[in-house]
This record gives structure tokens, C-alpha cells and sequence, in this order.
């Protein structure tokens, strides 16, 4: 449970950009991370930057924030 922790917000952090000052550098950990996981990187950096863009916004953009249907 705590590897599998700590390489989720290995996944999180590199979707940021936050570990390493290269993009390909974080594109390759989070990668690595998300086979680990089970986490499509590339799905996760695009979702989590939308979720960013538009959190707290009142125009229901937010994939996060979405109502299960």
C-alpha cells in the first residue's frame, strides 16, 4: 500500500512537472509510475490539467467534479 502510494504521487507530481526540470524526464517517471499503477500517464496529464483549468468553475468543465450518471 505505501510503494503503491508513493508511486501515485510519483504519477501526480510528474504530471505537474514538479521532479525534474526536464519535461521528458517527468514524462518518463510518470510513465514508469503509471504501468506500475495502472495509470495511463498521458490520460492522467491531460485530465488533471483540465481539472486544474477549470476547478471551481461554475461551467461544469471540471472531469473531476462530474456527477456519476
Amino acid at each position: 500500500a505505501v510503494a503503491l502510494t508513493a508511486l501515485s504521487i510519483a504519477v501526480h507530481e510528474a504530471a505537474h512537472g514538479s521532479l525534474f526540470r526536464r519535461r521528458w524526464a517527468n514524462t518518463a517517471v510518470g510513465f514508469v509510475a503509471g504501468v506500475a499503477t495502472g495509470t495511463p500517464f498521458g490520460s492522467y496529464r491531460r485530465g488533471h490539467r483540465a481539472h486544474h483549468r477549470w476547478a471551481g468553475s461554475s461551467t461544469g468543465k471540471d472531469p473531476t467534479a462530474a456527477p456519476l450518471e
